[in-house]
């Protein structure tokens, strides 16, 4: 017997069930314009924000799909859903197990936003474009795609999540997860378009070619700063370029897996790929980067720990002249050429390093590479090549930067073109050694990529400083965080002076903690040295899942671990060094309505309640993440009788109260 979903009213009861009796719920389908600002919303058909029409959504509404159909966006029409870390719009479906057709803008306009939404359980079938687009589809529309969870999506084509043709869309800070495409681009597909593709997490992610994001026929796509881990696929686990010369930079890209190309897969046209760090990805054919046909250039990347069955486990060259200049491949495996594979390919290697990779560093099944000013383990015929351990930082957690007295600083190509962005002499591999600075403030993630969930969690990294210089210096450590908003919070370590003999490298093992009440998105980890009045500085990102509860959670932003003598080891709550400032209401007395202000030092979670004189709860005006700076919200007393109130504001161990006075 054929199962029947629930009906409409059936539906209706199971929802108005579930939520509070003073939420507003309103059905809709049809033409919409003007603005949604219910609780929620149900879906009942197909609903079009018509040609030349504006609908706005406000935080917190969640659009539910009760039956299955598509959100249009048409020609000239804009679509704003904007909602914000802790208040995010969701589209979803009603009842469970179901699904919609995904929002489609077709030829909208650029001034479209998604921005703090969530968009799941979306699905595209049918044949032609109806297949197209899980989430999101854009047909000649730009429309700004950013911080939002697309996950839980599919299609019976291309893109499971995101899909564009002749469209340029502005794609950060997204979370793209668990998306799948029958087609190409588990994650987005990319065609005849040009997007910018930045700051967003890519992972779990199924499609045949590019799991992660599949771009073709795209003049000049950018790519860059993603977190790209998980994703599957016959060809580019993470990333499918086909016939395109995308820039792709500083990304990291890590346990991919496909046939080929576990990394990147570059078939025909000269992509940039610059600056990224391709590790832990297992395929047959090119674990790292597999090039076919294509004459990529190839800078500055980190391949490491990546595995081929067959050829290729950092780099496999298939036909093409590809330029590899300033790696570093470190550990990679391979059944054929765990560094570089080269079949049929006339390659050029320059100022790399090639260390611990397995069986052999390069293996050349045919064709003529050429391999001068490299650091290759068991040495490499060629002009400039040495065969000396590089004295990375720590191979263990993926850090291949160079310590101090290398032999592979200042050993490059000595042609001035090459010189490092400090004047000096090239140094080989992807990291120069930046001698401007006298000393040098390392940070070094363990188990990165780091994902910390909603409920909170904690990482550990490794802070290390070093005095290049031949005489003593004092240093001015200190680290911070910064927000998905781009906000900073005070510090988080130290400040704390440390000293250092000539030479001196100091490391300390520390562990940061991540509160729930942290919101949700990508952040910086930055640490800073100030010397002899010279700042040197460094990062790496890590990023929250959500926000999981109300409040910072147990022990808020601590900061634990090895001490540097004159700093100790006990928790330091740097986020909250500085307690929030209650300005407090004016007017006071009031009737009915007051404003009441507050000030926060850094970014935190708060509560801003109202008390009667007997201590019970009377409001809570403000409970969620603010960020630093001056902010007001108003006090409504038309329903309270005439006395005497108490507002309090709570920022972790924090607290101050104000008296109120309601005259009527």
């Amino acid at each position: 017997m054929r199962r029947r979903s629930p009906s409409l009213a059936t539906a209706a009861i199971l929802l108005l069930a579930a939520v509070p009796s003073w939420a507003t719920v309103i059905y809709v389908s049809g033409d919409q314009t003007g603005t949604w600002a219910a609780d929620t919303v149900i879906v009942t058909a197909e609903v079009r924000v018509p040609p030349g029409q504006i609908l706005t959504i406000q935080p917190g509404v969640e659009v539910l799909f009760s039956v299955y159909c598509k959100f249009i966006v048409d020609s000239a029409a804009t679509l704003r859903a904007v909602g914000t870390a802790v208040d995010s719009i969701r589209f979803d479906v009603l009842p469970p197990g179901t699904a919609w057709h995904g929002i489609r803008f077709l030829s909208a306009l650029d001034s479209c936003r998604l921005e703090y939404c969530l968009l799941t359980h979306g699905h595209a079938t049918g044949s032609g474009e109806e297949a197209k687009g899980g989430a999101i589809y854009c047909s000649s529309s730009s429309p700004t795609i950013s911080h939002n969870t697309i996950n839980e999506n599919s299609a019976a084509g291309p893109g499971g999540g995101i899909y564009c043709y002749n469209s340029s869309p502005n794609l950060g800070n997204n979370t793209i997860s668990g998306n799948s495409a029958a087609g190409l681009g588990g994650g987005i597909y990319c065609t005849d378009s040009s997007p910018m593709i930045s700051d967003n997490t890519i992972s779990g992610n199924l499609g045949s070619y590019g799991g992660g994001i599949f771009c073709a026929y795209i003049p000049s796509p950018t790519i860059s700063s993603n977190t790209i881990s998980g994703n599957s696929a016959f060809g580019g686990g993470g990333i499918c370029c086909w016939d395109s010369s995308p820039t792709i930079s500083g990304n990291t890209m890590s346990r991919n897996s496909a046939l080929s190309g576990g990394g990147i897969y570059c078939s025909e046209g000269r992509p940039a790929i610059s600056g990224n760090t391709i590790t832990g990805n297992s395929v047959n054919y090119g674990a790292g980067i597999y090039c076919y046909y294509s004459d990529a250039a190839i800078s500055n990347n980190t391949i490491s720990g990546n595995s081929a069955a067959y050829y290729g486990g950092g780099i496999d060259c298939l036909n093409g002249s590809p330029i590899i200049r300033g790696n570093t491949l470190g550990s990679n495996r391979a059944g054929n050429g765990g560094g570089i594979y080269c079949d049929n390919s006339s390659l050029m290697l320059v100022n790399c390093i090639l260390w611990g990779n397995s069986p052999q560093q390069i293996f050349v099944s045919s064709g003529s590479p050429q391999v001068n000013y490299s650091d290759i383990q068991g040495g490499c015929t060629g002009t400039g090549n040495i065969n000396a351990w590089p004295a990375f930082v720590d191979t263990a957690q993926g850090d291949y930067r160079l310590q101090w007295g290398s032999p592979c600083i200042d050993s490059g190509d000595p042609n001035p073109i090459y010189n490092d962005p400090d004047g000096t002499r090239a140094d080989m591999g992807a990291w120069y050694y930046d001698q401007s600075r006298p000393v040098r403030i390392l940070l070094t993630p363990y188990n990165a990529p780091i994902q910390i969930p909603a409920s909170g969690g904690s990482f550990q990294y490794a802070i290390q400083a070093t005095n290049i210089e031949s005489a003593a210096l004092s240093a001015l450590v200190w680290c911070d965080a910064t927000l998905p908003s781009g906000a900073g919070t005070a510090p988080l370590l130290g400040p704390v002076t440390i000293s250092l003999t000539a030479g001196q490298t100091l490391s300390r093992l520390r562990t940061q903690a991540v509160p729930a009440g942290a919101p949700a998105g990508i952040y910086h980890y930055n640490a800073y040295a100030v010397a002899a009045g010279d700042t040197s500085e460094d990062s790496f990102t890590f990023t929250k899942l959500g926000a999981g509860g109300f409040g910072l959670g147990a022990g808020g932003w601590t900061n634990t671990g090895e001490g540097f003598g004159d700093v100790e080891s006990a928790p330091q709550e740097g986020a909250l060094l500085c307690a929030p400032t209650l300005y407090g209401a004016r007017p006071n007395p009031f009737n009915p309505t007051t404003a009441v202000s507050y000030k926060l030092q850094a970014a935190s979670h708060l509560s801003l309640r109202i008390f009667d004189t007997a201590g019970r709860l009377v409001t809570e005006l403000v409970n969620g993440w603010r960020e630093a700076g001056e902010h007001q919200t108003t006090f409504d007393g038309s329903r309270l009788p005439s006395g005497i109130y108490f507002a309090r504001l709570t920022a972790g161990d924090y607290s101050q109260v104000q008296k109120l006075i309601l005259l009527k």
